[in-house]
This record gives structure tokens, C-alpha cells and sequence, in this order.
């Protein structure tokens, strides 16, 4: 039986992490959801090394955690099977929006599936795309199950330095056009502060607005043009950040 460690960026009542476990349930009851306390969006890989971590139990399944993703997971591995085998997953989500792009550098969701890779453990992130017309996790609950059906048995051949990033699109569920596996799409422009703006307390806040301005400037093999057109879209992600390309040229350098 597949044992599960299940967490995410949205806080431990979130409505995606339910329906994870729901989903989770149908595969195994060898499980365990260790998540933040409150929201953690967009905390990225960020650990928690001058504060206290302060842990509460819920009951035998489900704890919180009042640091970052990432720490939830290096909690649950490091204590919560300090004396039984690790975990054989890690699934992070079912977040609230998509991470796709270069948002994953700041995804807490995609940090959660990091941390599980660099505790050794094969890790799965699913986020669920939302828009102005969306904002449920329709397509996430209707396809899931097959999703993951599919891709358990494959994620151990991938390399040790991978995990999958599983985003599904904000859309009707009978309006999925099927499932690819896609390219990171890279964001060749900033995001837009928006403001300022005025509170009633009389000082000022501004707003940063999405980077993803029109899905169809980005190459159409890439996460981001492939959700805006349906399809729930699988990519594989390396941890390994070097530029290995690069090393002709730095090797010119006369130190």
C-alpha cells in the first residue's frame, strides 16, 4: 500500500487539501496531512530557523504547523515517521490557482514537492487554476483520481531530482481537452505593482497584479498556453538549478 504525506501552502482547513485526502483515500488509508497553520501562499522554499515551530495535533491523521510549507514537510518526515518507514509521496495542494511559469520559484504548493525531494521522497504539486468566471476545484475533483492513477506507478523512474507539477485548468469539467505533458513557460516581463491606493485608516497600499498578462505570448508546448486552452497540463521540474550551459563561456575567464 502506498503510504502518503500530504501537504500545501493553504492552511490545513483549506478546501483543497480536504479534497486531497478525499482523493487520497480512494488509492490508500496509509496517509498522514501535515500543513501550515494558517495561509502560507507564496511563501516559496522558505524554512523557518529563528522562530520556534509549534506543532498541534488534531488526531492520528492531522497536524498543523505554525511555519512554512516547506517545514510542515520536513516536520512530518523527520518526526511524525521518526520510527516507521518514510513516506513513499509526498502530494502538495489541491492549491487554490495554478503554478505554473515562473511562479513556481515562489509557489509554496511546488515547495512542499521540493522539500519532499530533497528528504527523498518522489513528490507530486497540484493547483487548481481559478479565473473570474471559475473559482472551484470542479475540474481538480472530477479528474484527479485518474491523474494520479496514471502517474503513481511511472514517478519512481523519473530522476531522483524531479518532481511533477500537475496544474488543472479553469474550466468545466466537460471542457477539459485532455491531459499533456508541457514545458515550464519562463515570464519575459515583471509584474505590475497596481496603486496606490487609499484604506479608510488614510494610508496607503498597493497591489501586485499577475504576471501571466496573455497566455498567448508564451510558446504553445508551455504550462501556461496549454491551461488557458483546457488541458490539465503535467511538468517535470529538476531541482538542479545549474546552468550548465554557461560553463563555456565562464571558463574564458582568467581568474
Amino acid at each position: 500500500m502506498v503510504k502518503f504525506l500530504i501537504g500545501n501552502d493553504d492552511g490545513i482547513g483549506a478546501t483543497g487539501i480536504v479534497l486531497l485526502e478525499k482523493i487520497v483515500k480512494m488509492i490508500s488509508d496509509d496517509y498522514k496531512v501535515v500543513a501550515p497553520a494558517s495561509h502560507k501562499s507564496g511563501a516559496g522554499h522558505s524554512i523557518t530557523i529563528a522562530d520556534a515551530l509549534i506543532m498541534q495535533k488534531y488526531d492520528d491523521k492531522h497536524y498543523s504547523v505554525n511555519g512554512s510549507p516547506a517545514d510542515c514537510i520536513s516536520f512530518g518526515i523527520s518526526q511524525l515517521y521518526r520510527n516507521e518507514e518514510a513516506p513513499d509521496i509526498v502530494l502538495s495542494g489541491i492549491n487554490f490557482d495554478r503554478n505554473y511559469g515562473s511562479d513556481v520559484t515562489s509557489s509554496g504548493t511546488v515547495a512542499v514537492a521540493i522539500e519532499g525531494l530533497i528528504c527523498g521522497i518522489r513528490s507530486i504539486a497540484l493547483s487548481q487554476r481559478m479565473s473570474s468566471k471559475i473559482k472551484s476545484f470542479d475540474v481538480a475533483e472530477v479528474y484527479c483520481f485518474e491523474v494520479l492513477k496514471k502517474l503513481l506507478p511511472v514517478v519512481n523512474e523519473l530522476p531522483k531530482n524531479v518532481l511533477l507539477n500537475v496544474n488543472f485548468p479553469a474550466c468545466r469539467p466537460d471542457e477539459v481537452v485532455g491531459v499533456k505533458v508541457a514545458k515550464q513557460a519562463i515570464y519575459n516581463h515583471g509584474r505590475e505593482v497596481k496603486g496606490p491606493f487609499t484604506c479608510p485608516f488614510g494610508f496607503d497600499y498597493y497591489w501586485q497584479s499577475d504576471a501571466v498578462s496573455d497566455f498567448t505570448l508564451y510558446p504553445q508546448d508551455t504550462d501556461v498556453y496549454l491551461s488557458h486552452c483546457n488541458y490539465i497540463t503535467v511538468t517535470p521540474l529538476k531541482i538542479d538549478l545549474t546552468s550548465y550551459e554557461s560553463f563555456a563561456v565562464l571558463e574564458k575567464v582568467k581568474w
